[in-house]
């Protein structure tokens, strides 16, 4: 059960980095639109737009281990 516990978590940081990823990303497209927002609050997305990101290798996923079968003797009644 430890061992599905590390696999989740490591799925979950996994997926967690990617959505950071992409939430940059589409920051950094939208940040072209003139919203109509004051000047403050356009210069505080344009400081984050061109702030440097680091790149975040993504963790290996072999296979999607929530859909592995597990045995009925692994579960117990509370």
């Amino acid at each position: 059960m430890t061992q599905q516990n590390a696999a989740m978590v490591e799925q979950s940081t996994a997926a967690a980095r990617t959505l950071a990823t992409v939430a940059q990303q589409l920051r950094t497209q939208t940040a072209r639109f003139q919203t109509g927002a004051t000047n403050a609050a356009h210069a505080h997305e344009a400081a984050l737009v061109a702030r440097p990101t680091r790149k975040i290798a993504p963790l290996p996923v072999h296979g999607n281990l929530a859909l592995t079968s597990v045995g009925s003797e692994e579960w117990a009644e509370f």
